[in-house]
């Protein structure tokens, strides 16, 4: 243990902090800050997010419906949590 403050009074451990960009509670192992009495603010504990842009632990692929027949045009994508409005997670339309 050693003391974090300037006067040296109150012992404690710096605590490692992970930047979390998304939001969704887990932070980025590559950018982190150390601090001893608070939690800095867009920052986590945890160290496990695999893509840190993202709110969400697992993307999906979502595919543009020009057209709404409910099939997506297979070049015209989008990684996302939730499919956004007017994408689906279909990517079979001949002629969108």
């Amino acid at each position: 243990m050693f003391s974090c403050e300037e006067d040296a009074a109150t012992p404690c451990m710096d605590q490692v902090w992970y930047k979390d960009s998304d939001g969704d509670g887990k932070g980025d192992s590559k950018y982190y800050l150390y601090s001893c009495n608070v939690q800095p603010e867009g920052f986590v504990s945890d160290n496990t997010d695999n893509d840190d842009t993202l709110p969400c632990d697992v993307a999906s692929t979502f595919y543009r419906d020009k057209d709404g027949d409910g099939k997506g045009d297979p070049n015209d994508t989008i990684l996302a949590c939730e499919a956004p409005e007017g994408y689906v997670d279909n990517g079979d339309d001949d002629v969108d």
